[in-house]
């Protein structure tokens, strides 16, 4: 029953941490600022990971993966993007 939980906290701490942190992937610091196609990139990465947790998750709950259509995987692209919207809105208000 834990397991949701913590795939949704997962994912909003994942979602937001290339927002929120100066480093790429909590390891290096640039020489300049991180820019945005970086920020991006790692956003993408923290997608790809968090869809691995989730499918770890179902596999140990159930014991396999169901197989999933397209839209699946698009409302989970936008579902991800909302859980992002705190970190872009606090990297947005914090340049000004």
């Amino acid at each position: 029953m834990q397991s949701p939980w913590l795939l949704i906290i997962a994912a909003l701490v994942a979602a937001n941490a290339p927002w929120i942190s100066d480093r790429v992937l909590f390891l290096f610091r640039p020489a300049g600022e991180k820019g945005a196609a970086v920020r991006l990139l790692e956003w993408l990465l923290m997608l790809a990971l968090t869809a691995a947790l989730a499918a770890g998750l179902e596999r140990k709950a159930t014991g396999a993966i169901a197989a999933q259509d397209w839209e699946f995987y698009v409302v989970n692209f936008f579902l991800f993007a909302v859980f992002s919207l705190p970190g872009i809105l606090w990297r947005l208000g914090r340049r000004r």
